[in-house]
């Protein structure tokens, strides 16, 4: 009997801390050039760059960007530094239990679970059985992939959850 686990996609996760430069060097009808941290974007209405900073709507006069949930408006020339707007810094002490292991108390779709932490991972991994207690559909809501193991190859199922609680934290797909 092969073994499938089960990998949740932890949509909201963690926001790095990072302070970036912003300064809009033209706007355009439809569109407008930005300056983030060095790095020129041109950017249509609806367009992103890989730092989250969206173009809500632009013309010659000014370009209205969505960044961490806030809405600015900028007009030619603007340069934003440290006072632009940081997301809220949410923060969970987890410490090792007496095997050595990280573990910290959660919440999924309403069941409270104990978490083994892989301070390097980026998703939640659980087995099909640890799904269907929590009744998650993976085979009907997941992407089917495959996934390394030490010992063997899997097949596994990547699940987008709508809410993980962790600790004080609550992390939403947003």
């Amino acid at each position: 009997m092969r073994r499938v686990a089960v990998s949740l996609l932890l949509f909201g996760s963690l926001p790095v801390m990072v302070e970036e430069q912003l300064q809009v060097l033209g706007l355009f009808s439809g569109k407008a050039i930005l300056l983030v941290d060095g790095e020129r974007y041109t950017l249509s209405i609806g367009e992103a760059t890989p730092e989250g900073i969206s173009l809500i709507s632009a013309d010659s006069n000014e370009a209205v960007i969505r960044y961490h949930g806030q809405r600015r408006v900028l007009k030619p020339g603007t340069q934003i530094s440290s006072d632009f707007p940081q997301p809220k810094r949410k923060l969970v002490d987890i410490h090792l239990d007496r095997n050595g292991i990280y573990r910290v108390d959660g919440i999924i779709h309403h069941f409270p679970l104990n978490f083994l932490v892989d301070t390097g991972a980026t998703i939640i991994v659980m087995s099909s059985e640890q799904a269907k207690r929590l009744r998650i559909d993976y085979q009907r809501m997941g992407k089917t992939g495959f996934a390394e193991t030490a010992a063997e190859r899997v097949r596994v199922y990547l699940v987008k959850l709508d809410e993980v609680s962790v600790g004080t934290m609550v992390i939403e797909n947003g």
